[in-house]
C-alpha cells in the first residue's frame, strides 16, 4: 500500500472498510457521473434511442458522440453526422471506464482499488475519461497522486490552474469555463463521504 491515513491501519478496520465500499459500485458511479457532465446530449434522442455524431469544439472538432465519446464503435470510427443505436454505443462507454480503471489500478500498484472510495475513484475516472491518459499521467496531479499527496493532487487536477484549458491548432491555451466547472464537481465528487 503507498500510504495509510494515520500513523496505521488496523487490519479489521481495513477489513470493515473494504466491505462498506463493496457495497458501492466505482464503475455505476463514474458511469451515471460522467454522463450527467458530459455535453452533446442535445445529440441523443431518447424517444429513438439514437444518438448523432457531432464535432466537439472542444477537441479541436472531432467526432464524438454524448457522454464524450471519440473513437470507434465496432470497427468503424465515428463520423460526424453520423447516427448510432444507444445499445451499440453504451457497451463501448462501459467498457473504455473499465479498462481506464484497470489501467489506473495496475499503474497505482493495486491501490486505486484497495486505498481510494468509490466516490473517489469515480471522480479519476471521470477526470482520466476527458482528459485522457497521457493528458493525466504525464501531469504533475498524477505524480501527487501516485506518491499519496492527495491535497496537492486535488489541487493540480480540479484547481484553477488545473485540466480547465483547451489548447487551438496554433497551441494556444484557452481557459474553459465547462471545463472548470467539470473540475469543480469532480473535486466534490472526490471529496463526498460515502452514504
Amino acid at each position: 500500500m503507498f500510504f495509510a491515513e494515520g500513523p496505521t491501519q488496523d487490519s479489521l478496520i481495513n477489513e470493515l472498510q473494504f466491505n462498506e465500499w463493496a457495497m458501492h459500485d466505482p464503475y455505476q458511479i463514474a458511469e451515471d457521473f460522467i454522463i450527467a457532465r458530459e455535453g452533446g446530449s442535445e445529440y441523443f434522442d431518447e424517444g429513438t434511442g439514437m444518438h448523432t455524431a457531432y464535432a466537439d469544439s472542444l477537441a479541436n472538432n472531432r467526432p464524438t458522440l454524448a457522454m464524450g465519446l471519440t473513437g470507434n464503435i465496432g470497427d468503424s470510427p465515428i463520423k460526424v453526422g453520423q447516427q448510432y443505436k444507444h445499445e451499440d454505443v453504451l457497451p463501448v462507454f462501459k467498457d473504455r471506464v473499465r479498462t481506464d480503471y484497470d489501467m489506473l489500478n495496475r499503474e497505482l500498484d493495486g491501490d486505486f482499488t484497495s486505498f481510494f472510495n468509490p466516490n473517489q475513484r469515480a471522480a479519476v475516472l471521470s477526470l482520466l475519461y476527458n482528459v485522457g491518459w497521457d493528458n493525466l499521467t504525464k501531469s504533475d496531479a498524477f505524480k501527487a497522486l501516485k506518491g499519496g499527496d492527495l491535497d496537492t493532487f486535488k489541487e493540480e487536477a480540479f484547481g484553477p490552474g488545473g485540466f480547465v484549458n483547451t489548447y487551438d491548432e496554433q497551441g494556444n491555451k484557452h481557459y474553459v469555463e465547462g471545463l472548470a466547472n467539470r473540475r469543480q464537481l469532480e473535486r466534490e465528487l472526490f471529496d463526498k463521504p460515502l452514504n
